[in-house]
């Protein structure tokens, strides 16, 4: 009897004890598991900010090509071109002939800013003593490779003299000058003659005679000519001229006036340009 008895009880206890150990399990949440409760995703305050910021810095980031643009932009702001482009109205000069004029009164006007835009970044170019231009034809981009007699040297002592300089009056075109410039231009491309002497033995001061009276004279000549700015900016580097005198005849003060003659013979392969300055004019 007392077997049975505890055989009952037995049962009952390990009955129980399993029910318990079934419910605990029901009730006990996996460990992986998420809830499904929360919120959808929205964009929060702090990715809002990331955007803000992202866009801020790129703002404030600009292109160093745009920034370099800006800057030469902004320089050439300093010129006003329409009172130094004196001769752009006249009738007895040809473009580039004009643009020479222009370029030498944007030199005088404000010689530094001349030399940081056109000057300065000639250093980059040389190989040794040879200057090393990149051009463009038709055919595309080529090189062209000058020889120079001093070098970058010459072109670091005319940064220098620009940056000393103070600025000068425009200069204004002179027909007569013009007319005593393309004289001696025509005569020589097709003489095949070069310097300062006509062939007939004149001076400069002497030919600008024949069409006035003049005063401090004095006369610039380029040959093998490139565009109205690269032949303003050989003239101030003056490179091989120990006196700097066409860089000298730009920049002097005491000169107002300016005639500017280009002449070309095809049968020689000869052209030059030939630019008279003078103090002042009065007709004979």
């Amino acid at each position: 009897m007392k077997k049975r008895i505890l055989f009952v009880l037995f049962t009952i206890f390990i009955s129980a004890f399993l029910f318990c150990q079934s419910s605990s399990t029901k009730k006990k949440k996996p460990a992986n598991s998420t809830s499904t409760t929360r919120k959808a995703a929205t964009p929060s305050n702090s990715k809002k900010r990331t955007q803000q910021k992202a866009q801020s810095n790129a703002k404030s980031k600009q292109n160093p090509s745009s920034t370099a643009s800006a800057k030469a932009k902004s320089k050439n702001s300093l010129w006003n071109i329409k009172l130094l482009d004196t001769a752009r109205n006249v009738d007895y000069l040809d473009d580039f002939e004009k643009n020479v004029i222009l370029e030498m009164n944007k030199a005088r006007t404000n010689p530094k800013q001349y030399a940081d835009l056109y000057i300065v970044p000639r250093l980059e170019n040389f190989d040794g003593y040879n200057y090393v231009e990149k051009r463009m034809s038709a055919a595309g981009p080529y090189y062209r490779t000058t020889c120079t007699q001093e070098g970058p040297a010459a072109v670091k002592e005319c940064i220098n003299y620009m940056y000393e300089q103070t600025p000068r009056p425009p200069l204004k075109p002179s027909k007569e000058l013009t007319q005593a410039a393309r004289g001696h231009a025509e005569t020589q491309v097709v003489t095949d003659q070069l310097g300062h002497k006509g062939v007939d033995g004149s001076t400069p001061a002497e030919r600008m005679q024949n069409y006035g009276m003049f005063m401090a004279t004095a006369e610039n000549i380029f040959y093998c000519v490139d565009t109205a700015r690269n032949t303003v900016v050989k003239f101030l580097i003056d490179d091989g001229v120990d006196s700097r005198g066409h860089r000298k005849n730009i920049m002097n003060k005491r000169y107002n006036i300016a005639g500017v003659g280009y002449a070309e013979c095809e049968e020689n392969r000869r052209d030059e340009c030939v630019i008279d300055f003078a103090q002042s004019y009065m007709e004979k």
